[in-house]
């Protein structure tokens, strides 16, 4: 297997943030197997602009499924498809922006760490929201997708990600937060983006989402959370 650190990037309706996110993204990464990759739709209505603000860029990936599907789904598939090429599978939405230079060597570091020590790993920075208490990015070693068949519990749509990445990983044992890490999370939650069409169709996933992570709390989490135990002797 080759070393690469993959970050995907589900987005839909939003090809203006390619440029943002990309120019961040590619001003601050300092490690060479770091590479991005973008999870589009093929029948997102902007799907051509989004080809046409890549093109700008050489260093990314292009992951596309051929019709709309929620967040969830689509990152999970674009993570058990790079699992089998990278190391390391990392999230950022579209609305992230790393700032720290060197913020992939730092979670390469990190990553490299915990699996030494607990067989697999997750880590996250400062979204300048919500710090230490939710991950809205991620990233972690490949063998944790691997092992789950997922990245996110399938039951979800679009909400809980982090909730779910949160509590699994502080029960497993394998989660570290860089506070020195920042990836800030420019979100309408506190006044940092306008709200558009793409936020607010992934707000009606609240309430069944909510209701499907307590289904998966009650029914499934302590197993996972078996798995992720069971790398440390794989």
């Amino acid at each position: 297997m080759s070393s690469y650190f993959t970050v995907i990037v589900p987005s839909k309706g939003r090809p203006q943030s390619v440029k943002q996110f990309m120019e961040a993204f590619m001003d601050t990464k300092t490690d060479v197997r770091t590479r991005v990759a973008w999870a589009i739709d093929e029948d997102d209505p902007t799907f051509d602009d989004y080809l046409y603000e890549l093109e700008s860029y050489f260093e990314y990936e292009k992951f596309t499924v051929p019709s709309w599907m929620p967040m969830v789904p689509k990152l999970n598939l674009a993570a058990s498809f790079y699992a089998e090429t990278s190391d390391f599978i990392g999230f950022m939405g579209d609305d992230h922006r790393p700032r720290t230079l060197g913020w992939d060597s730092k979670y390469i570091e990190a990553m490299n760490s915990q699996q030494d020590s607990y067989g697999s790993g997750m880590v996250y920075g400062d979204d300048l929201i919500w710090g230490s208490a939710l991950p809205t990015q991620i990233a972690m070693t490949s063998n944790i997708v691997k092992k789950l068949e997922y990245m996110v519990h399938p039951s979800l749509s679009h909400m809980f990600c982090d909730d779910f990445w949160r509590d699994l990983g502080r029960k497993a044992h394998i989660l570290k937060y860089l506070p020195d890490v920042i990836v800030e999370h420019v979100h309408p939650l506190v006044g940092k983006a306008e709200t558009d069409e793409t936020y607010q169709s992934s707000a009606k996933y609240m309430t069944t989402d909510k209701v499907a992570y307590e289904f998966y709390l009650q029914t499934q989490f302590n197993s996972d959370v078996i798995k992720i135990k069971e790398l440390r002797n794989g």
